[in-house]
């Protein structure tokens, strides 16, 4: 770290721009809530409506103009330039909805049970065997540990434990002679 800029110089350039646009955009976030009189910005969902409250306060604010105390000394024209650089004029109200948490719960425990139901799917073939088993647990697994998600990650940790419980040598001696066949 060098005390003089503040930068680590072991960082390549990416992530320093990286930070630095984060930090602007979030600047730039806390101006336009400033400017709506919003200390936080409303909790708004892609599953849920914009509160009425929330645009009826809005459109009210817009039509009474600003709040803010008028220097009488001041030339107009000057007041109204210094106005209207801080405070726009409201024409519509737009809403950027973020997913839910709820949602995003239901997605990954969707995303976890997808490969579940694709080697149930498997297991449940007519022409399925020992080895259609082997390889589609394998396939299990190997999804389930690639996904970033706790709930798969779990659910990978409880599979795995009761997987070893029930595999017996049997399967083990037909693993080895199935790679034997394949090598001939």
């Amino acid at each position: 770290m060098c005390p003089n800029c503040l930068l680590n110089h072991e960082d390549d350039e990416g992530k320093y721009y990286e930070r630095s646009e984060a930090i602007r955009l979030e600047a730039i976030k806390m101006q336009i809530l400033s400017k709506l009189g919003l200390s936080a910005k409303p909790n708004i969902s892609a599953t849920s409506s914009l509160p009425r409250e929330l645009v009826l306060q809005t459109l009210v604010r817009a039509n009474e103009g600003p709040t803010t105390p008028v220097n009488e000394a001041a030339n107009e024209d000057n007041e109204a330039t210094n106005t209207d650089d801080f405070y726009a004029t409201t024409s519509e109200i737009i809403a950027f909805a973020e997913p839910d948490k709820e949602f995003n719960l239901l997605s990954s425990i969707i995303a976890a049970l997808t490969p579940v139901k694709l080697t149930v799917d498997a297991l449940c073939r007519k022409d399925a065997n020992l080895l259609t088993a082997d390889a589609s647990l394998t396939f299990m697994l190997n999804t389930l540990s690639q996904q970033k998600c706790t709930i798969a990650l779990e659910l990978l940790e409880a599979l795995k434990s009761r997987i070893l419980l029930r595999r017996t040598e049997l399967s083990q001696i037909l693993q080895c002679l199935q790679k034997a066949h394949k090598m001939l």
